[in-house]
């Protein structure tokens, strides 16, 4: 991913790895590396992220979640695994997705832990990235060992099974390098004014936490 101011987001990367050391079981999105490349005198600052869906299982649906309506839908008609469909598109084709009780807590209190680490640095406009497999869909038979991932969210497969079973589901905080600056307030202003503010995508940090967090503990049943 490109960086546009890269000073700034390495001391931001710097803190967010020690945060992830002490979180073993964070879903914040894993960062490997800062690097800078030169081109025609101009420098281009990138970073490498981990892969949510570092597993072997393909991968049938896709949602990015981020708790807010407006223009959060795709045009399509039913889920497809190369497209990653929004807010909207998780009512009206899923609306929930079901864990053990045990896991579930562990999982909302984590991902509550990381929304409020991020509002406490000025992040907002962060996404939870759903990945969903289906058991049974793929024929594959060979997979790789995920029981020694220090995560507990990634230990089937490198997910989370389903509490039916039939379902993997592979969860990660993604976008966590935007903070609320000038240009975000301005979006908030502009916004509000053609939409309800409670909807729109880039709010506070602290309210974007709080909207964040409730959304997904009425999702993750």
């Amino acid at each position: 991913r490109a960086l546009h101011y890269p000073l700034r987001r390495q001391r931001q990367m710097c803190i967010r790895d020690r945060y992830m050391i002490e979180n073993p079981n964070t879903l914040l999105c894993r960062f490997f590396g800062l690097h800078n490349l030169k081109q025609d005198n101009n420098d281009i600052a990138f970073c490498i992220l981990g892969n949510v869906f570092d597993t072997d299982l393909k991968i049938h649906e896709i949602y990015d979640l981020k708790g807010s309506q407006i223009s959060r839908y795709t045009n399509i008609d039913k889920p497809q695994p190369n497209i990653a469909m929004k807010d909207l598109d998780f009512e009206k084709f899923r609306g929930q997705i079901c864990l053990d009780p045990t896991t579930r807590t562990a999982l909302i209190l984590q991902i509550q832990k990381d929304a409020q680490w991020l509002a406490s640095h000025g992040v907002c406009d962060y996404s939870l990235l759903i990945g969903i497999h289906t058991i049974g869909k793929d024929s594959s038979t060979k997979y790789r060992d995920h029981m020694k991932d220090v995560s507990q969210f990634r230990k089937h497969y490198g997910g989370i099974l389903s509490k039916n079973g039939d379902e993997v589901f592979f969860m990660g905080i993604i976008d966590i390098l935007t903070n609320y600056g000038i240009r975000k307030r301005a979006e908030t202003i502009f916004r509000s004014f053609v939409y309800d503010s409670i909807k729109i995508s880039s709010i506070p940090p602290q309210d974007y936490a709080n909207r964040f967090i409730k959304y997904v503990e009425e999702k993750i049943n």
